[in-house]
């Protein structure tokens, strides 16, 4: 999952997935970038992430990189503006 590190990959090839996560009520300033369509998780405390699919853990990484919000705008020209949202860009 995240290193700390943004925008340190290049841009998938293909389908790929956009999201935004949610800590301490606060909506993240980055976006994370996922190669197959990951799933979002409420916890107890309010917070919301969205992790790869559970099921699928073992046969691929769905993680792919952490980018800034002005990469996620000049890459997919779409942007989460939630944490409810999960945008696919690509074929």
């Amino acid at each position: 999952m995240p290193s700390g590190k943004l925008d340190t990959e290049p841009t998938p090839k293909g389908s790929y997935w956009v999201t935004r996560n949610t800590t301490d009520g606060v909506l993240a300033n980055t976006v994370e970038i996922w190669v197959a369509r990951p799933e979002r998780m409420r916890f107890d405390d309010g917070d919301v992430m969205w992790m790869g699919s559970l099921s699928k853990i073992d046969e691929e990484s769905a993680w792919y990189d952490e980018w800034t919000l002005a990469r996620c705008l000049k890459e997919c020209r779409v942007l989460p503006d939630t944490d409810r949202e999960v945008i696919r860009v690509g074929a």
